[in-house]
């Protein structure tokens, strides 16, 4: 992904800030979907939790975002690996835990980001594990 500086150069984003850029739209994505984010790298000793996402029926989102700019090695979502959910899933308890409040339903989630140039395509997979 390139990045105009503000002198107009182009720089090559790192893996890093094309990460938390994909977090970026992936947050903005979902507040226009009406959705609340709640926390946003949320880390504890099992793991990290890129987005915590609320609906207004109580439903709660925990979102894994995947963001590429290539799409040679598949799809995004599939660098979920059964590993990666059951880490996920324990940190989404202790987040639970740390928390004040019930809520209704649970939602696992992956947000693919791929950019491709300077355009972002988006696919939601609800309750994908």
């Amino acid at each position: 992904m390139r990045e105009q500086t503000e002198k107009g150069e182009d720089s090559i984003l790192t893996r890093k800030e094309i990460g938390k850029r994909g977090e970026e739209i992936a947050a903005e994505f979902l507040e226009r979907k009406g959705l609340r984010i709640m926390e946003r790298n949320y880390h504890c000793r099992w793991g990290e939790l890129d987005l915590v996402a609320a609906e207004s029926d109580n439903r709660i989102h925990f979102v894994e975002v995947k963001t590429r700019t290539v799409t040679l090695y598949g799809a995004p979502a599939e660098a979920v690996t059964y590993m990666k959910q059951q880490k996920i899933k324990k940190t989404a308890l202790t987040w639970l835990q740390s928390q004040e409040q019930y809520f209704s339903d649970l939602s696992f989630d992956v947000i693919e980001v791929s950019v491709i140039e300077n355009t972002a395509r988006i696919r939601w997979l609800q309750h994908c594990f």
